[in-house]
């Protein structure tokens, strides 16, 4: 996935059709903007602490900063705030003239400009929908036959809504990392806002293990082994790399894209806190997914890293059994997958959770895996590990396991 990287502002009209656009016929452009992840020596990262910074700066040719990622962004919001939007768009062009500057990451992108994006986004219709929810609507978007990106439309229309592409502006500004999805750019109009992502061509983990698909082209163990380390170590960067600390409070297998490799990417920011390295938590509102929902978040009302190691555990029984959370046969019952294993795990009857599209597996390394969840979903937060630990016992998996296979 390619996508040419300029700073920009512009604003220009464009017809949208309903099934991206609603019902009206043109809008306004009011902000646009690709991010550049490139080496650029006008850049000045504030936290070049391994590599991650939520917070950068663009310098000009006199080496004076001119903007930051996030206050372009609340910039945006302020002018479309504005009771005057008309002289704020004004502001904002003459701004963009003076300060703007073109990136081009590879020869093959040199042609896209914001019209030609908008031209193509215009053209989209109900089926380039690859995803949908209660966030909004994500389209594939095709430039050509060697570029093509995610494209999520945010509608507005509410504070949460707002602050969800806030929080992922925020989260994902400067983040490059092999096993996070790339946010290449935004778009910010007066009634929606759009997020240019790379393209996942294998869809999520959740579409995968649980689609119409999923049993004839089952994943096999090793490539679920796969998944399991890549989703770990881009969430273990989150945790522990990323300056300050991000708590994606959202994981679930549906936001763990991928690529053309079946290698993870973690996704979807909407829900994401940012924290200084002395914070424990944040306090915040109940937020996430039932059924992956660590239990304390109900008593304390805090947002913790230790929260997503609960909701990675899920994942990981997820990738073991072939299950969802809130699958019919546990709600039936009245019990859930957490403790339905638990209680399979207990009597030492492991085999009889396992996905039945797992024709072959090595034994001992199922086990462990199944040992790893345990871990991630201790009840009293303070017995979890922390993210880097459970990156480092499912590494171990293959080094340290006999080969036997069932």
């Amino acid at each position: 996935m390619g996508g040419k990287r300029w700073s920009s502002q512009d604003k220009f009209p464009f017809s949208r059709e309903p099934s991206l656009m609603g019902k009206e016929t043109k809008a306004m452009v009011d902000k646009a903007r690709w991010l550049d992840s490139s080496p650029n020596k006008h850049r000045n990262k504030r936290h070049a602490s391994r590599g991650c910074s939520n917070s950068w700066q663009t310098l000009d040719r006199d080496g004076k900063s001119y903007s930051s990622l996030y206050h372009h962004l609340l910039l945006g919001i302020h002018h479309l705030k504005d009771h005057n939007l008309s002289s704020s768009l004004q502001k904002m062009g003459k701004k963009a003239q003076s300060h703007g500057r073109q990136h081009y990451r590879s020869s093959t992108t040199q042609s896209l400009t914001s019209k030609v994006f908008m031209k193509k986004t215009m053209k989209l219709t109900n089926k380039d929908i690859i995803g949908s929810g209660g966030y909004g609507t994500v389209y594939r978007l095709v430039i050509d036959e060697k570029t093509a990106f995610a494209v999520k439309r945010l509608n507005k229309g509410s504070s949460d809504r707002d602050r969800g592409f806030e929080r992922e502006l925020e989260a994902m500004g400067d983040i490059k990392h092999r096993n996070i999805v790339t946010l290449h750019g935004y778009y910010i109009t007066t009634q929606y806002n759009l997020l240019i992502y790379e393209l996942m061509p294998n869809g999520s983990l959740d579409t995968v293990l649980h689609g119409k698909l999923s049993g004839e082209n089952a994943l096999d163990w090793n490539s679920r082994y796969k998944i399991a380390v890549g989703a770990a170590r881009g969430l273990s960067y989150l945790h522990h790399d990323c300056i300050p600390h991000i708590i994606h409070r959202d994981i679930k297998s549906s936001n763990i894209l991928l690529d053309q490799n079946m290698d993870a990417r973690v996704s979807d920011f909407g829900l994401a806190t940012l924290v200084r390295p002395d914070q424990s938590h944040v306090s915040t509102i109940v937020a996430g997914t039932f059924g992956y929902l660590p239990p304390e978040c109900f008593d304390t009302g805090k947002a913790t890293t230790k929260g997503d190691v609960y909701s990675f555990g899920v994942v990981l029984l997820e990738l073991l059994t072939g299950k969802r959370p809130t699958d019919e046969s546990f709600i039936e019952n009245g019990t859930g997958l957490v403790t339905w294993v638990k209680e399979v795990v207990e009597d030492k009857r492991e085999e009889y959770a396992i996905d039945s599209n797992l024709v072959s597996f090595p034994v001992d390394e199922v086990k462990t895996m199944f040992k790893i969840a345990e871990k991630c979903l201790e009840p009293d937060p303070s017995k979890r590990p922390i993210m880097s630990e459970v990156l480092k016992m499912l590494e171990q998996i293959k080094s340290d396991a006999p080969k036997a296979t069932s």
